[in-house]
């Protein structure tokens, strides 16, 4: 192991240059992990907190909604179906689905095998299941619109916290390394990855704006508190 607890193999990668793709894997792991426990709470949520058969017209409603307070639809929509095309379309389960609706036989072996394994024993949780991404796609949409809020916040918070960091070391005024590494701690890894795993997988109507406005000023404050308190020279 070596400083800062970081391994040879992740310094390796930092040194390399490569630190952007090992942040988009992580990225791209944590969205799909997302995705799976949105999926999984819609079909619970479905199951045990609605009457029986409301779960599909209860998340018709919570796309709907979502798609109501979207600034941008047309891009909502764009990005819901891409979701939806790497879950259910490309491996054939949407045309599965749609031929059974319709009462039309399996024309293929796979078709088949979809239709006896997941069709027709999970039905309604399956629905629910394809209604839960597109909702899962329209709401990072809505999150992706809500960054350049964060980015005005950071901008704003840095300026004011590296003023105010240096009118204390001017005035010789306090230092803590521990104020600076929990406002650092909330202010990333915790208030707004918390806040996003929060909006993207409840299967609630949630209002953007009620969501994210509350975190980007929160944020901002613990940004401000950071910079304030960053020790190393300039």
């Amino acid at each position: 192991m070596t400083s800062g607890h970081k391994t040879d193999y992740e310094n390796s990668i930092a040194g390399t240059g490569l630190w952007w793709l090992r942040a988009l894997l992580r990225l791209v792991m944590t969205l799909v992990m997302f995705c799976v426990i949105a999926i999984a709470l819609a079909i619970i949520h479905g199951k045990y907190a609605l009457a029986p058969g409301t779960g599909i017209e209860h998340m018709q409603g919570l796309i709907g909604y979502a798609l109501d307070r979207t600034t941008h639809q047309e891009f909502a929509r764009t990005l819901a179906a891409g979701l939806y095309w790497l879950c259910f379309k490309w491996n054939g389960i949407h045309d599965a689905a749609i031929e059974y609706a319709r009462g039309r036989p399996a024309w293929t072996l796979m078709s088949d095998l979809i239709r006896r394994t997941l069709i027709i024993p999970f039905n309604e949780s399956l629905m629910i299941a394809m209604l839960s991404v597109k909702l899962f796609g329209i709401r990072m949409a809505g999150l992706l619109q809500a960054l350049p809020l964060f980015g005005l916040a950071c901008v704003l918070a840095a300026i004011d916290g590296l003023s105010e960091r240096h009118i204390r070391r001017c005035g010789l005024g306090r230092e803590s390394a521990a104020i600076y590494h929990r406002a650092k701690y909330y202010a990333f890894r915790l208030l707004p990855p918390l806040a996003g795993f929060v909006y993207l997988v409840l299967p609630y109507p949630m209002e953007p704006a009620i969501v994210f406005t509350p975190v980007a000023l929160v944020t901002g404050v613990l940004l401000r508190t950071q910079m304030k308190y960053y020790k190393k020279y300039m």
